[in-house]
This record gives structure tokens, C-alpha cells and sequence, in this order.
């Protein structure tokens, strides 16, 4: 078993380990952000940085979690219920590939350290969020099919002995297209990510970073265009700044179907 992996990036985990220069650092840097440097260790020291080893790719995402780490303003989740209007993120190909269920959890526990800190160390959850696995239809479809299986298998074992995993709020839209629980056993219930020019995303394995939707007892579906783009402007207003978040995701091309609607309603 040689499995090649990627890790599917939306959000700041791009623009956060990445100096990309021009209107991105200047959106970034007016706004009152930075690069961190965790996640830049991240990505040198564990993805590919050559113009082939980068994909934009279609997937279900949209603003739907409501940070205070933000200013309260709305980060990407995961949805469903967008699966026939998705957006636009990248997958980046991890510089080493998986033989052995070793070889992924250590991928799956640098992810998460670059999505919380280094204080989480042999963590794959929080209240927040989790690290999930995407698979291909066709996955097991191999020679080496016990060997997949049992990778899955020691996967799903793993992360049922970690606190919090998977205990996330998605809506009853996302059920309903997931037709179930988002996810299962580690796995993201999502369709195999496609290329923005067409055909599959070339790899056998993604890893990806799940957070919470804002839903639960205060909410029942997904922000609106127009409460997405007010909480920017009232963040600006009063802090000035997170509205980075959107910004550098545009300038990126990690973009949702609501873009364009909410770039409207922005001041």
C-alpha cells in the first residue's frame, strides 16, 4: 500500500501558511493579520510547494461558524446541503506518501497542530472541529483491498477515543443530502472533491479539518447572505479587520456560491 494524500485547504489555513505576496498580503496586513507561523511550518514541512502538486477543486463549503475569535463574524464549514452549488478550494499534495496507519495519523496530528497549536499535539478534535478523511468511491476497488480496509478500520478506532470527535452541529439540510450523519467513523460524507476543469481529484486520500456550523438551540439553518456580510460590517465598524477573512479567500480562489451576494451587501 503506497496511498498518495492531500490535505484539502479552505479558509486561513491557506493564506495564514502562505506569503502570497501582493493584494493578498496587503488585504491580509491592512486588515490587521499575519502569516502564523505554525501553519507555515506546517505547510513547508509537509506538503509539496510545486505549481503540479496544487488543485483548485469543487466541494460543498460556505460561511456557517460563527467565530469570536473573528469578531464574531462567519468562517467556512463543510455543507451538504451545497452539493449541487459548491465552491472552490484546494487540494495540496502531502510530500509523503501512506504505508501504514502510522504514516496518516502522523498527517492527521500535524494538521490539527496547524489548525490549533502545538499545545494539541496527538489531539484530532475539540469542541470546534475535527480531522476527517475523504475517500473515493472506488477506494477499496484494489489488489490491496484488506490493507485499505484495515487502515479505515484502525482510523475510525482512533478517532472514537478521542473527546469531542465528530460532535458537530450540521443542519437537518445536511443530514438529509449525506442521506445521515455528516460524518462517520472519521469520514467526511461529502462527494469525491472534482477538479475545477473537470474529472476526479488525482489522490487516494484527503485529509481535511471539519469545524462546527452554527447551529444548535439558537439556530436551526445556515446565515443568510445578508447576516454574513453584516457581521463584517459591523466587526469593521467596531474593530476593523476580520473582514480579511473574506477578502483573502477571494483573492485565492477559495470562494463559496454566496460570494457574489455578499460582496454586495459588504461596505
Amino acid at each position: 500500500m503506497n496511498l498518495k494524500v492531500g490535505a484539502l485547504v479552505v479558509g486561513s489555513l491557506d493564506w495564514e501558511s502562505k506569503d502570497y505576496g501582493g493584494a493578498c498580503h496587503d488585504a491580509l496586513v491592512r486588515h490587521g493579520g499575519s502569516l502564523n507561523p505554525t501553519r507555515q511550518r506546517w505547510r513547508q514541512q509537509r506538503l509539496m510547494d510545486s505549481a503540479d502538486s496544487e488543485f483548485m477543486v469543487r466541494v460543498p463549503i460556505r460561511y456557517g461558524r460563527l467565530s469570536s475569535g473573528r469578531g464574531n463574524t462567519f468562517t467556512m464549514v463543510f455543507s451538504p446541503e451545497c452539493e449541487q452549488r459548491p465552491g472552490t478550494a484546494k487540494v495540496i499534495q502531502c510530500k509523503n506518501t501512506v504505508s501504514t496507519f502510522d504514516d496518516l495519523l502522523e498527517e492527521a496530528i500535524e494538521l490539527w497542530v496547524a489548525e490549533s497549536d502545538a499545545a494539541n499535539r496527538g489531539k484530532l478534535a475539540a469542541r470546534w472541529g475535527c480531522v476527517v478523511l475523504l475517500t473515493p468511491n472506488d477506494f477499496l476497488d484494489h489488489p490491496d483491498r484488506n490493507e485499505r480496509q484495515q487502515l479505515l478500520d484502525t482510523w475510525a478506532s482512533k478517532v472514537s477515543q478521542q473527546k469531542f470527535y465528530g460532535e458537530l452541529r450540521f443542519s437537518s439540510g445536511d443530514v438529509e443530502a449525506a442521506n445521515g450523519p455528516v460524518i462517520v467513523a472519521g469520514r467526511l460524507r461529502i462527494s469525491w472533491p472534482t477538479l475545477t476543469e473537470g474529472g476526479p481529484a488525482p489522490f487516494d486520500l484527503l485529509l481535511a479539518t471539519a469545524t462546527n456550523p452554527e447551529i444548535g438551540s439558537n439556530r436551526s439553518g445556515y446565515p443568510s447572505a445578508e447576516e454574513i456580510a453584516g457581521a463584517w460590517n459591523a466587526d469593521t465598524v467596531k474593530k476593523g479587520g476580520h473582514v480579511r477573512y473574506f477578502r483573502c479567500n477571494q483573492l485565492t480562489g477559495i470562494q463559496t456560491s454566496d460570494d457574489s451576494e455578499i460582496e454586495k451587501l459588504l461596505k
